[in-house]
């Protein structure tokens, strides 16, 4: 499977394609991951999210799948890259994670045929949807505050092309647990 990374090294942006990545200098010394920014490989606009879109998560909450699906959207601001920290913002007690793939639209699509989809999509890549949930209530009907929050959108470090996500499970670690 081909993937892109985006890397910054001694100040310089590097994009990598390929797989099973390792890091050299100029001289063919390996640098160390510790030593690398992760960035991502591309930079959106907006970030659109559909709402309930796991039957494991219908299940927790003991609803039925909508007819349609809802969406909401988190500002590009919230982007948290590879190996980043996420900051808890002051007072939050309830910080909840989600693990989501992620699908990276490529080019503009507006009013697109449903056939057509697969021909605007770029790739897809991992994500850890964080959620402030202290505000789940009070913000009921807007998700801006509890996922779009500075750092709560990590994501990557790759954009795996042409993957197959069908019949694929996700597991969420926090600190490698």
């Amino acid at each position: 499977m081909k993937t892109i990374r985006k890397i910054l090294v001694n100040g310089k942006i590097e994009t990598l394609y390929g797989k099973n990545f390792s890091y050299s200098d100029n001289e063919g010394k390996k640098i160390n991951d510790t030593s690398i920014k992760f960035l991502f490989p591309v930079k959106p606009r907006l970030i659109v999210c559909v709402h309930l879109n796991y039957k494991s998560r219908l299940d927790e909450l003991k609803r039925i799948q909508p007819q349609a699906p809802t969406y909401f959207w988190k500002p590009a601001s919230c982007l948290n890259f590879h190996k980043e920290n996420v900051v808890r913002p002051l007072g939050c007690k309830y910080l909840n994670y989600e693990g989501e793939i992620a699908l990276v639209v490529g080019r503009k699509a507006k009013n697109i045929k449903y056939e057509e989809a697969n021909k605007y999509i770029m790739g897809y890549s991992i994500a850890n949807d964080f959620g402030l949930h202290d505000f789940r209530d009070t913000d009921e009907n807007s998700m801006v505050r509890v996922k779009g929050t500075d750092t709560l959108g990590a994501v990557g470090p790759d954009i795996a092309l042409n993957w197959d996500y069908r019949n694929k499970n996700i597991t969420t670690y926090v600190n490698d647990k």
